[in-house]
């Protein structure tokens, strides 16, 4: 008959521990860098200049750090200190915090950055500026996910738990409950909106190649030598200019100059007309209660419903699309000139070569240069952005998933057939592991799915 080696399983988990902390604090740390590179400053976050987006990710990331901080170090001391002071209050509540309280926000902040995304499309189909919507919206929004787990998650968890004698006497159904509201439905929730946010972005796609996105004004920068003019639309392409998206101030670095324009040698004509190859930058974005030492909630009676703990250390429950910004005055196909200070010399843009909607084109020392589109005129969606936003939903629910269906079909399962116990610790160990790596397996794909290069203004 197999045996556990319980020594080995506490140098293991004490490894796992460790690392989980250090992950945790990378991976997040990696994060929030990319995140205040991306918005311009902590001031600009703070402000919400760019939206509620990068205030919703960085309040993901304080819950998780903070999850490495008091949850795992708590078990840490257990393990490594054999600390009996600390009380029943702290180690229950940093193991709720842990599995059913963070679970459930980062769910509703999924969800939230998901329902963000489609907002501010329409916002941009309905030709509305590209503004902030503010501070005290943004942070309103940002806060939703923590407004739901203080309403709904917190009480579930901890109301009727005696929490200074290290007794949660919960009934088998207050147990599936919690476990239903605070892991399953969260996941559910963040699908169901992702999925919601893919196909929206596939239909303004749709609606982007036959030209029904409406105008947006484009400013003129005064005092551009030779400037020529506003390109509001290239001639017809097979593919369209890349699209741009604010989202990608977190993964993407826009540039000055269009990587694809060829200018002519200095003794080269301007009546020649240049090509401008379109060129698509490559951007990417960006109750199993257990402690280590195995106490477990005991039955008070059998299958009376009741659990009770009874040990104090611990416990157990057994994508790029193609953009088109219309010009100032509504129709596509008109191209506005617009006479700034300096010499107005050089080929209006058409002769000049294929520029980008919304792109400034002017004439210095004889050579065609370009400006890109002012950063205003980028639209609000990404295939990119929802190609992250939808592998950090797998991940979440390859991380949560299958602890609640262990628990559920086996722990709070009256008519089990109980495992051996080999079985049973490596399921139990898995599965619970599993819920720990989330803290920092989600950030890893935020972080390795886009890049840490800091958009240059425009």
């Amino acid at each position: 008959m197999d045996t556990i080696d319980y020594d080995a399983r506490e140098i293991a988990w004490k490894v796992l521990i460790v690392t989980t902390i250090v992950l945790t604090l990378l991976w997040n740390a990696a994060l929030l860098y990319k995140i205040v590179r991306a918005a311009g400053g902590v001031a600009a976050i703070l402000t919400g200049q760019r939206g509620p987006r990068h205030q919703t990710f960085v309040s993901l990331i304080i819950g998780d750090v903070f999850v490495a901080l008091f949850t795992m170090v708590i078990r840490a001391r257990v393990l490594f200190e054999n600390d009996t002071s600390l009380t029943c209050r702290s180690f229950v509540l940093a193991d709720f915090y842990f599995q059913f309280i963070m679970p459930f926000v980062y769910g509703v902040g999924l969800v939230v950055l998901a329902v963000e995304g489609m907002m501010f499309r329409r916002r941009a189909r309905a030709a509305h500026s590209s503004q902030s919507p503010g501070a005290l919206v943004s942070l309103a929004i940002s806060s939703v996910p923590w407004i739901f787990g203080i309403i709904i998650a917190l009480p579930l968890t901890i109301a009727g738990a005696d929490l200074d004698k290290c007794q949660v006497n919960f009934t088998l159904s207050r147990l599936r409950a919690i476990l239903y509201v605070c892991q399953l439905l969260p996941v559910a929730m963040a699908i169901f909106f992702t999925s919601l946010n893919t196909c929206s972005t596939q239909n303004v796609s749709a609606a982007v190649a036959n030209e029904q996105i409406p105008a947006v004004v484009s400013t003129v920068p005064q005092g551009q030598p030779g400037f020529t003019g506003i390109a509001s639309r290239g001639p017809e392409q097979p593919t369209a200019p890349p699209m741009y998206s604010p989202y990608e101030e977190i993964d993407g670095d826009f540039s000055h100059s269009h990587p694809g324009l060829t200018t002519p040698p200095p003794t080269a004509s301007l009546d020649q007309p240049t090509t401008h190859p379109h060129h698509t930058p490559n951007y990417t974005l960006t109750q199993h209660y257990q402690h280590p030492h195995g106490g477990q909630f005991q039955h008070a009676q059998p299958y009376s419903g009741q659990f009770q703990y009874t040990q104090p250390y611990g416990t157990q429950f057994q994508h790029a699309q193609p953009y088109q910004n219309m010009n100032a005055y509504g129709q596509p196909g008109f191209t506005h000139h617009f006479q700034a200070q300096g010499s107005h010399t050089g080929q209006p843009p058409s002769q000049v070569g294929y520029l980008p909607p919304g792109s400034i084109t002017y004439t210095l020392n004889g050579q065609p240069s370009l400006i890109q589109p002012p950063r205003s005129l980028h639209s609000y969606y990404s295939l990119k952005e929802n190609s992250a936003l939808s592998v950090t939903t797998l991940a979440f629910f390859v991380c949560v998933v299958p602890f609640a269906i262990f628990q559920l079909s086996y722990t709070l399962n009256t008519d089990r057939q109980d495992l051996k116990e080999m079985s049973q610790v490596v399921i139990s160990d898995l599965v619970f592991w599993l819920l720990a790596t989330r803290t920092f397996v989600v950030p890893f794909f935020w972080v390795t799915t886009g890049s840490l290069r800091k958009p240059s203004s425009m």
